[in-house]
């Protein structure tokens, strides 16, 4: 009789510990009480030791992000409650997580050190470069203090997103690290090498300038060279235009050279053509303003000298409404 309760009270214990929920497994938070990190995140496993038999809880535990860093140096106080409002968050009931001690976080700064990962940053980062601006070569270097890395490989993900214009060279970048996201700003500095129109003359200002004054070299541009799409590229789209300024020889030629270029000049003769089905009247005025194909401009008629609004239509052309 002895044995059979024996037995039972066995069988009420093995099958207590066969159903007893994961949830019951003992979770202890301990805090460590002065923690210096290297990234701008502050998780769990950076500030603290989590014990528990479940390993995908503890993974999981320790990936759960509770703040972020004082980049001013200052230390940043973590304690019980902030966790436990974090593992709420992340579907983790803190009333089944024992949380004991507060820890103290302080932001280092190290030096950075070239390393491979460092490098296939750069590498990214010039692809980058390369297919926005879309020139076939592109030099980058970093111009600020690169902060430590994760671990950047061909397969890392990486998104872009510029700050200002691509010239400026500054850029906000999200790095994921197993699927966690690591934020920085960088800045570079950023040379092309691109066919540019070359003056082989000084080329006085109001100019028309020549085939014989132009020829096309490979040269390396930055920033210092206006705007990456500024610079001309063919001499047949310089070739009979007039030069706004002057021109010294060796100098690359830009758009901002070149006086701009209209279907239509203040001041010029124009043809105005009115015309309503078949019938078409043709008279002659002068143009009020600049104007490029489509837009609306004033024009005063020669005749009555009433000032009326037409839309260009082709060089010294434009038609009004009647």
């Amino acid at each position: 009789m002895k044995q059979k309760k024996h037995l039972g009270k066995m069988l009420v214990i093995v099958l207590f510990s066969i159903w007893i929920p994961s949830w019951a497994t003992t979770i202890t938070i301990i805090l460590k009480s002065n923690v210096s990190v290297e990234q701008p995140d502050i998780l769990i496993g950076d500030i603290a030791t989590v014990e528990t038999q479940d390993l995908g809880k503890k993974e999981r535990i320790e990936n759960i992000k509770v703040g972020s860093v004082n980049r001013t140096g200052r230390a940043k106080s973590v304690n019980a409650p902030q966790i436990a409002y974090w593992l709420k968050r992340n579907q983790i009931n803190p009333d089944q997580v024992k949380i004991n001690g507060q820890s103290q976080v302080t932001y280092r700064v190290t030096n950075p050190i070239k390393t491979d990962m460092t490098f296939e940053l750069l590498k990214r980062v010039q692809t980058f470069y390369q297919e926005s601006l879309q020139v076939e070569s592109v030099e980058v270097k970093v111009k600020t203090t690169c902060p430590p890395l994760p671990l950047i490989t061909p397969e890392t993900r990486i998104e872009f997103h510029p700050k200002g214009q691509l010239k400026d060279g500054r850029l906000a970048l999200v790095i994921y690290d197993r699927n966690r996201p690591y934020r920085l700003a960088l800045a570079f500095d950023i040379q092309i090498q691109q066919p540019v129109v070359i003056s082989t003359i000084d080329i006085p200002a109001q100019s028309r300038i020549e085939l014989e004054f132009l020829r096309i070299e490979n040269r390396a541009l930055n920033r210092s060279v206006g705007s990456f799409t500024q610079p001309m590229t063919q001499t047949a789209l310089v070739v009979g235009q007039i030069s706004k300024r002057q021109i010294r020889k060796g100098q690359i030629i830009t758009q901002q050279d070149l006086q701009k270029q209209y279907h239509v000049k203040r001041g010029d003769v124009i043809t105005v053509i009115a015309q309503r089905g078949a019938l078409k009247i043709q008279t002659h005025g002068v143009a009020n303003e600049n104007g490029n194909l489509g837009q609306l401009i004033r024009i005063k008629n020669i005749t009555s000298k009433k000032v009326i609004i037409g839309k260009v239509i082709d060089k010294k052309k434009v038609q009004v409404k009647f």
